[in-house]
Order: structure tokens, then C-alpha cells, then sequence
């Protein structure tokens, strides 16, 4: 007796397909603003740490916001760093040669202003003392406002 198994094959891989696209984790996206002490964080990243050791970064803007693209969905710790503080470095003048260039410029340039940075608590620098946590949402933009307490 013959039986069509050509039809029944396409079934059963459109169902496994269905079935295995649930399963996969997926991305999202997630916008918001970190402060410390009501004001706007005005340098550094937040780190999201999702599950399989997936770790998205993004960087803070001046103005505290920060957006982070293809962060894994699901539960993820979020921790916020902030760069070192640098000591402000006066410009010095150069010492001019006897013989010289008249058109080569008789000072350095003036030091490369850095991005303002405040010091926060280091727990807010680990997954697991930041008490930082997100459920982020496949293929969804949302909103995760950080505030940041000593």
C-alpha cells in the first residue's frame, strides 16, 4: 500500500519550526536616564548581563540618557560605572628654541577638556550587589530609568 508521506514531512518541519521559533530568546532594546542624587549622571555606561553570558553595553550621554540595543530578553542584572576622576592638568608653555620656526606656534595646544564624571558607590559596578534588575521584553523598546542612591 503507498501513503503519501510527502505532505505529512512538510507538516511536522512547519510544526517544529513554529514550535522551535517560541523557544529562541530574542532582543530588545532599553532607553532610560541614570541619576545620582536627582541629577543626571553625566558620563559612563550601564551593563546588561543576560543569561549565557550575553553582556550588552552602553554608553551614558551628557545628559544622564543612555540606549542599548540587542540586549538579550528575559531577566538581566544591570550594573552602572563611571570613569575615574583625572586630575586637571595645567597647560604648560613650550620652551622655545633659539633657532625656530616663526610659524610653528609658540604654545601647546590647550588640554582636551574630558566629559565631566561623578563617583558613585562601587556595588553599582557588580551584577550582583547593584540590586539592579530588568525583565526586558523580545522585540520591544522600553523604558528603564536608573536612580542611584549612596
Amino acid at each position: 500500500m503507498l501513503t503519501n508521506t510527502r505532505g505529512s514531512s512538510w507538516q511536522v518541519v512547519g510544526v517544529l519550526m513554529a514550535g522551535l521559533s517560541g523557544c529562541a530568546p530574542g532582543v530588545g532594546t532599553v532607553t532610560g536616564q541614570v541619576t545620582y542624587h536627582d541629577q543626571p549622571l553625566p558620563s559612563g555606561s550601564v551593563t546588561f548581563f543576560g543569561r549565557n553570558n550575553i553582556v550588552v553595553s552602553a554608553p551614558i550621554q551628557s545628559d544622564g540618557r543612555y540606549t542599548a540595543e540587542k540586549v538579550p530578553a528575559g531577566g538581566v542584572k544591570v550594573t552602572v560605572v563611571t570613569p575615574p576622576q583625572v586630575a586637571k592638568v595645567p597647560a604648560r608653555r613650550s620652551v622655545v628654541p633659539p633657532v625656530m620656526d616663526p610659524a610653528f606656534p609658540r604654545e601647546m595646544a590647550p588640554p582636551v577638556q574630558s566629559r565631566s564624571t561623578v563617583t558613585i558607590p562601587r556595588r553599582y559596578a557588580e551584577p550582583e550587589q547593584s540590586g539592579l534588575s530588568l525583565t526586558v521584553t523580545r522585540d520591544h523598546t522600553q523604558t528603564f530609568d536608573i536612580p542611584l542612591h549612596d
